[in-house]
């Protein structure tokens, strides 16, 4: 990485931070719905096969998340990959772990008395 000011390294990953968004908007588009005004379960596809009891929703991200690393692995291997660019890559990568975190907060952590996750979050 360039020698670079704060300023300017907080600029670029701002920017990066604005692609992932905009990634995880246009990707959710396709599995949950084009309508932005009607709540829908923003992790339905992840959902599905925990539903279908093949693991919870956590775990199905989890496995997403493995697909992607694994697919690092044969990029620095073969230095190429087919279908995604390693950027593609990176960004899936960060967007998963984004909502794994999400789903994470909203459904196994305790609401009440979690000294641990608030002092994290200040």
């Amino acid at each position: 990485m360039k020698l670079q000011t704060a300023e300017k390294f907080n600029e670029r990953f701002q920017k990066k931070c604005n692609e992932l968004i905009a990634l995880r908007e246009s990707k959710g588009h396709d599995y949950s719905g084009a309508d932005q005004q009607i709540p829908r379960d923003q992790l339905a596809s992840y959902r599905l096969a925990s539903l279908l009891g093949i693991g919870s929703c956590l775990c199905n991200m989890y496995g997403r998340f493995c697909e992607k690393i694994a697919r690092i692995g044969v990029a620095l291997k073969q230095d190429t990959l087919k279908n995604e660019s390693l950027t593609d890559t990176l960004r899936d990568i960060a967007v998963i772990a984004t909502l794994m975190q999400l789903e994470y907060e909203d459904d196994m952590l305790p609401t009440t008395n979690n000294a641990v996750y608030e002092r994290s979050t200040e």
